[in-house]
């Protein structure tokens, strides 16, 4: 996904500085998902575990549990731990904060959830990933077009994802989610 060189100005950055937050905008999502042995997305970090791996083992050697990722992509909204490992997933090294799409189709409208999984509804299917993928805290791919602001302090790290309804010009935001992580916990706020 990164490749030699980009992988390397990336860990010198985590690397550098004392900072509170390392914020790392990733175009893709970095959690892992897999739901009845199939997994959401090759083309996000899913295709690229070995790499994926790297950045968690660099993290966990180095003590840090202050990575908030944002990221995007999936046309939803997603809020999910980053373990140290997700085979054993015990320790927080940060959280993953995804914001929706303003205006493209999302699974609901695209239905591809149904060429790969046999779900009656994409809220079971939803259900089914956040049970067999518990460091996913909340996914919204039906009624979710809007975006995320993100407000760091030295304690904690708020993200508030907003939701509006594409189809109606005058429609009002409503908050989708709002989770804040600090000391290594992620919490509905």
């Amino acid at each position: 996904m990164l490749g030699a060189d980009q992988k390397r100005w990336f860990f010198s950055k985590l690397r550098e500085g004392n900072y509170r937050w390392k914020v790392w905008a990733s175009s893709v999502q970095f959690s892992r998902s897999q739901t009845d042995g199939k997994f959401s997305s090759l083309d996000a970090w899913d295709g690229y575990a070995g790499e994926r791996s790297q950045i968690l083992n660099f993290l966990k050697e180095r003590g840090m549990n202050n990575l908030i990722a944002i990221t995007g992509d999936r046309h939803a909204s997603l809020v999910a731990e980053i373990p140290e490992s997700y085979e054993r997933p015990e320790k927080l090294l940060g959280a993953e904060f995804m914001t929706p799409a303003v205006s493209s189709i999302n699974a609901k409208e695209g239905g591809w959830w149904r060429r790969n999984w046999s779900y009656a509804s994409l809220e079971e299917f939803q259900q089914a990933e956040i049970k067999q993928n518990p460091w996913i805290r909340q996914i919204n791919s039906i009624d979710c077009w809007g975006y995320s602001v993100l407000r760091l302090t030295k304690d904690s790290a708020v993200c508030t994802i907003y939701s509006v309804d594409k189809y109606r010009k005058d429609s009002e935001k409503k908050i989708d989610a709002q989770f804040t992580y600090a000391n290594g916990r992620l919490e509905r706020a």
